[in-house]
């Protein structure tokens, strides 16, 4: 996935379309966390997702980086219950 946004609404815009989210995507985190839960994945693959260049968001929105990061690290504990992992990475140099 390539992010190119430079704000909350365009980043959650992106994995919304590369993942194909339902059509009652909220756009809000709260949603984020339940599609990305949902999200169909053969047995025993990780979707990993990188953003890369995220310097220019992270400068301006710090917390959208931050918030999507915590929700990625929580779904193991909270949803998946041995589904695959959903793995995220951010260039932010």
């Amino acid at each position: 996935m390539r992010y190119k946004c430079r704000t909350k609404a365009g980043f959650l815009a992106t994995p919304a379309r590369d993942l194909q989210f339902p059509p009652c995507f909220g756009g809000n985190w709260d949603s984020v966390e339940e599609c990305l839960a949902d999200h169909a994945r053969p047995p025993g693959v990780t979707t990993t997702i990188v953003i890369k260049s995220a310097a220019p968001l992270a400068a301006a929105h710090p917390d959208v980086l931050r918030t999507f990061a915590d929700i990625v690290r929580s779904l193991p504990d909270q949803f998946l219950q041995g589904r695959p992992r959903v793995a995220f990475r951010a260039d932010i140099s």
